[in-house]
């Protein structure tokens, strides 16, 4: 009997786990496939923002995506006027990406991030073409959002 208990706590308590980790994927802003984020660019008249990242060595990544990009004050603007790309380019083997997002990321930085600097904050139509790139700054999440604004003017 207490191991039938233990064994549909175990089942229900994976489920939850698992509803809670796919929520969460849901409810990220973040897109990590360009062609998705130009269908969505494209059909809301909106333009990309791909973020490339150093997530797990990359102190200035690390900051800007902390005090910036996931921040409440900039996610609420940039949801409202730009699709979000993160390209991510971790180094620990377990952070490590697909072999097949990896070759996705790989071919977003030779087209935007050629000098192959992180943090790169690149600013795209919804054609695909560059219209400005920029980092990590020391400005607060208001700052930044004035900072994307007059880039893509």
């Amino acid at each position: 009997m207490i191991q039938k208990i233990g064994l549909l706590a175990f089942v229900i308590f994976g489920y939850c786990n698992l509803f809670s980790q796919e929520a969460e994927k849901e409810a990220s802003p973040w897109l990590v496939s360009i062609d998705e984020a130009k269908k969505i660019a494209s059909a809301e008249s909106k333009n990309i923002l791909v973020a490339f990242t150093g997530s797990d060595w990359c102190t200035n990544c690390i900051k800007l995506e902390r005090e910036v990009l996931n921040n409440k004050t900039f996610l609420d603007f940039a949801s409202k006027e730009l699709v979000m790309v993160r390209a991510d380019f971790p180094r620990r083997k377990k952070n490590l990406l697909s072999e097949e997002q990896t070759k996705h990321n790989d071919q977003l930085a030779a087209l935007y991030n050629q000098s192959g600097q992180f943090p790169i904050v690149a600013l795209i139509n919804k054609q695909g073409d560059l219209i400005n790139t920029t980092g990590y700054l020391a400005l607060t999440p208001e700052q930044y959002v004035v900072h994307i604004k007059s880039l893509l003017q």
